[in-house]
């Protein structure tokens, strides 16, 4: 494949993919994270997932971390904590990949990039991986969180309600839930009603 030099408008794709130079293939799961976040697009869980399946199934390791976490979640996808686990411990069994994209979401992370932030979240909220900490985990969404990301602040109140990363506090689920909720997070509206 060509290379291709990726430019977006919006801010975390500037600073994550305009920062070196990237495969076609490997822009592509850009745009696909836009779809799974809804950033500078219309939110589509469903066709990000086809999208992860398929560059997955082209061997694009970030592709495969991405899938695992979209079958553990259900997004796009009914949730299957089991495929989801199989398909994080292939990645990382491409150790060298996945410290290449850990060190990109990094480098994006210094500049305080609420989507990286997030991101790197995900990445240590991993059950079972060798990248696993709930400390982490919550570390990231919490920044992330902080900077107004809906999806982070939902999972900081998941975080808050089941004890990942930090003693359980059902008053501060109940708060972010209710933020991301009120935002249009469809999980955050499901967990108040929940809660």
């Amino acid at each position: 494949m060509s290379p291709l030099k990726v430019t977006c408008t919006q801010n975390f794709q500037t600073r994550l993919v305009t920062c070196f130079i990237v495969t076609e293939n490997t822009a592509l799961l850009y745009r696909r994270i836009c779809y799974e976040l809804g950033i500078g697009i219309d939110k589509d869980e469903n066709k990000a997932f086809d999208y992860y399946q398929k560059s997955a199934e082209n061997g694009l390791v970030n592709a495969k971390f991405q899938l695992g976490y979209c079958h553990a979640n259900g997004i796009g996808t009914e949730v299957n904590k089991d495929k989801g686990l199989e398909l994080y411990n292939e990645a990382a069994g491409k150790e060298d990949n996945l410290a290449k994209i850990n060190y990109w979401f990094q480098k994006a992370a210094e500049d305080d990039n609420k989507v990286a932030l997030y991101k790197l979240g995900e990445f240590y909220e991993l059950k079972g991986s060798i990248l696993e900490d709930e400390v982490m985990a919550f570390e990231f969404y919490k920044k992330s969180a902080n900077q107004g990301f809906i999806n982070a602040q939902y999972k900081l109140g998941c975080c808050y309600n089941h004890g990942i990363g930090v003693d359980i506090n059902k008053e501060k689920a109940f708060n972010l839930y209710k933020i991301a909720a009120e935002k249009g997070n469809c999980n955050a509206q499901k967990s108040l009603a929940s809660l």
